[in-house]
């Protein structure tokens, strides 16, 4: 018996017999009787919300971890904390993408490819150009995933980053805050 896998011996216990009591059958088959007796239930519609809204959350910004997608639910009124999202996430199978450790060692066998610094991007507040620079973040998620025949299609996909990168999105050191909200705070101080 103790080579048939736990799965197959919980599922040779025979709940309704006569014969023999569910705690011989847990002794005779090497389980644990309190795991017979659990019945799993079912996830309420608050739940199922949830985790609808995290996997919302997480499709438009992948690179979202537990930690901003449950700041990110708070601010929408939900009231969670960090582990449950995590234990959402892990149940869903998701996580948060990230570029890992040594990124930035250069591999010498790989041949080096030139990449885009910069481009001009109209700004949407003064209507005074603006030159961005791409890091690993733009590059990462808007720009390697593209293939882009014309300059003013990049352009516009990075205008679109930029946007959300300073409107939307999260910034831990920022305090979960976004780089609109830090300059309007600061605007209100000064005057």
């Amino acid at each position: 018996m103790s080579n048939l896998s736990h799965e197959l011996r919980v599922a040779l216990v025979e709940r309704d017999s006569h014969e023999l009591p569910l705690t011989q059958q847990a002794d005779l088959l090497s389980v644990s009787r309190s795991g017979l007796y659990y019945q799993p239930r079912e996830p309420s519609a608050e739940e199922i919300a949830v985790k609808h809204r995290i996997d919302e959350i997480y499709t438009q910004s992948p690179f979202y971890g537990s930690r901003k997608i449950e700041v990110q639910l708070r601010r929408e009124g939900v009231v969670i904390n960090r582990k449950t999202v995590l234990r959402h996430m892990r149940e869903m199978g998701i996580v948060a993408i990230d570029p890992g450790p040594n990124l930035s060692r250069r591999q010498h066998k790989e041949h080096v490819f030139p990449s885009l610094t910069e481009c001009d991007v109209w700004g949407s507040q003064s209507g005074v150009g603006h030159r961005y620079h791409v890091y690993s973040d733009a590059e990462r998620m808007d720009v390697s995933g593209g293939h882009f025949r014309l300059v003013f299609a990049l352009c516009d996909q990075l205008s679109n980053y930029f946007e959300f990168y300073n409107q939307k999105r999260l910034h831990q050191s920022l305090n979960y805050r976004t780089p609109a909200e830090v300059y309007a705070t600061e605007q209100t101080i000064r005057e």
